[in-house]
């Protein structure tokens, strides 16, 4: 967690160096002002004058009022900009987790620690500032005290003793609730949005009531753990009340003897109160104590997700790809999810410009296997080789620009529906949008919606046909070398999807084509197909020798029908 303050501190150097330098200069001038209290007050008893003595006092307090207002915008700044920096950077680590079967942490989790956490680490450096400057004022305070009255420094020092052991306390007991409050919050986040994205399902199944308790059922532990920390404040303030004043009677009252016994003079004994309160204000601090272990609990939940390893992390030294048409090859490739392995030792090759049909029945591994050709995961075990080079090789943001996507349920990002259907390729034109759409069956849909290709995607109301085809669209407007349609078509009728796939077919020539299939008639549309049983690869080839095996029959519900016609 150093480094996550350190990131924080050099987002904003200058604001950082700033506020550090004018922090140390406020606590100079804390330090001094008893100091010229007690010169203007015996200067003013002694009939001196006390011209300088008392413009020396002003300076002072005006100067130190100036230095932490100053001081405290430039905290400001750094706690800003360090929130802007880690929040961007925890959200596209978040981004590069990878798919739900390898997300370590919940939706409504990750909510939280990116809105909420990721402005923890970039006040750590303000906050400890603060505490750092208050110990070494209230350090030089007592080492002033001891200069002007040793007895009572000794006197006062005891009963620091006594408040260090009730500030430890207070931290150990605050310590856990904290980060036992922010984890039960993240869970209440998690089941709230988990329930919103079923919520058509409970209103359908009548498990409204339920759900609601399953949702609120962290609650329990967030006022258990608040309790927890309201105890210990309350136990906190108690004390505290008790003994400052104690602490100042004792203090005063061993002063006043030493000034009645010609010890101490009267500016003497105003330096003795001003420093006794510099060293008591250390009291003051406890809540900025638990401030830092807010902070310190915060910085922990990001740290968390700082740490995991990404599912596709960036190549040391990448590699360029072939700059030709190349095979896209699949040796041994393996993928193993908590549930078991998903997909097993499956050896293909698909040939450049091919078209190819990925069936099985549920569960069998298509979905892996078409998150495999494009990166958006690593297998387990095997290579993905594009040629002869690894995808592991290949930057990213080449592979992006080389392999699109279009899924089952796709979701749409932008402002309007053209910045969506433009999101792989954000310089595409209009025109380029609206034959994307129009090969896509999207246009006419579209051309209906309040401002055509500019209406506003939200509230926007559609069928899961329309976002289909919208997401047909968008990975049209890519224009990349390999498509992957991964069930992009499930939810559309079969004329239309007939009709896509021919469309398809004409736009995308000499592009490869990934797609998983359903039906048997898009099956037969392809060059080839990769028939998946329980994760291993049961047979590739052309759709019509297939078609022969009564088991392949039965992936698509027709055991004895006969071979439907090949489209497109």
């Amino acid at each position: 967690m150093r480094r996550l303050f350190w990131q924080a501190v050099g987002a904003a150097p200058g604001p950082a160096v700033v506020h550090v330098g004018l922090a140390v200069t406020a606590g100079v001038l804390t330090v001094a002002e008893p100091a010229a209290f007690a010169a203007a007050v015996n200067a003013t008893i002694a009939g001196q004058p006390a011209g300088t003595p008392l413009l020396v006092l002003a300076l002072v307090l005006v100067g130190g009022t100036l230095v932490r207002a100053t001081s405290a915008v430039a905290a400001g700044v750094v706690a800003v900009r360090a929130t802007r920096l880690l929040r961007a950077r925890l959200l596209r680590h978040a981004l590069r987790l990878g798919t739900p079967h390898r997300q370590p942490f919940p939706v409504g989790d990750l909510v939280s620690r990116v809105s909420t956490d990721a402005g923890q680490p970039g006040a750590l450096l303000p906050v400890a500032v603060q505490v750092g400057l208050s110990v070494a004022v209230g350090l030089a305070g007592f080492v002033a005290l001891v200069v002007v009255d040793g007895p009572t420094a000794l006197v006062l020092a005891a009963g620091v003793a006594v408040s260090a052991v009730v500030v430890r306390a207070f931290v150990l007991d605050l310590a856990g609730p904290l980060l036992r409050y922010r984890e039960a919050a993240a869970d209440l986040a998690a089941r709230f949005v988990d329930a919103c994205r079923g919520a058509r399902t409970i209103r359908a199944s009548g498990t409204v009531q339920r759900e609601t308790d399953r949702v609120l059922r962290p609650l329990a532990e967030l006022r258990a753990a608040a309790g927890a920390q309201w105890t210990a404040q309350r136990r906190l303030v108690f004390r505290v009340s008790v003994l400052r004043p104690l602490l100042e009677a004792t203090v005063l009252a061993v002063a006043g003897i030493r000034l009645y016994q010609g010890h101490l003079a009267p500016g003497d004994l105003v330096a003795v109160l001003g420093y006794t309160s510099l060293v008591l204000g250390l009291l003051d601090e406890v809540d900025t104590v638990g401030g830092i272990l807010h902070v310190r609990a915060g910085t922990r939940r990001v740290h968390e997700v700082l740490t995991q390893p990404e599912a596709v992390p960036e190549p040391a030294v990448p590699q360029p790809p072939p700059s030709g048409p190349a095979a896209l090859r699949l040796v041994g490739a393996t993928v193993r999810h908590d549930a078991g392995t998903v997909l097993d030792a499956v050896t293909l090759e698909i040939p450049p410009g091919g078209r190819v049909a990925v069936v099985g029945r549920s569960g069998a591994g298509k979905s892996a296997l078409c998150g495999l050709v494009g990166r958006l995961a690593d297998p387990d075990a095997g290579q993905v080789l594009l040629g002869d080079v690894d995808l592991r090789a290949i930057a990213s943001a080449e592979l992006r620009r080389r392999v699109v996507y279009a899924f089952e349920r796709p979701e749409l990002f932008g402002a309007t529906v053209h910045e969506a259907l433009a999101a792989c390729r954000p310089s595409a034109g209009r025109a380029e949008v609206v034959a994307a759409a129009r090969a896509a069956r999207a246009d006419h849909f579209v051309r209906c919606l309040p401002d055509g290709y500019d209406t506003p995607l939200a509230g926007l109301a559609l069928s899961g046909g329309e976002l289909q085809r919208l997401g047909i669209a968008r990975a049209l407007v890519g224009d990349a070398d390999l498509v992957v349609l991964d069930d992009a078509t499930s939810s559309v009728d079969t004329a239309t999807e007939a009709e896509l796939h021919t469309a398809l077919r004409r736009a995308w020539t000499g592009r490869t084509a990934v797609l998983v299939a359903h039906r048997a008639a898009t099956a037969a549309a392809a060059d080839l197909v990769v028939w998946l049983d329980a994760g291993r690869l049961r047979a590739y080839g052309p759709h019509q020798s297939l078609w022969r095996d009564e088991e392949y029959r039965r992936v698509f519900g027709q055991p004895v029908r006969p071979e439907p016609k090949r489209i497109g």
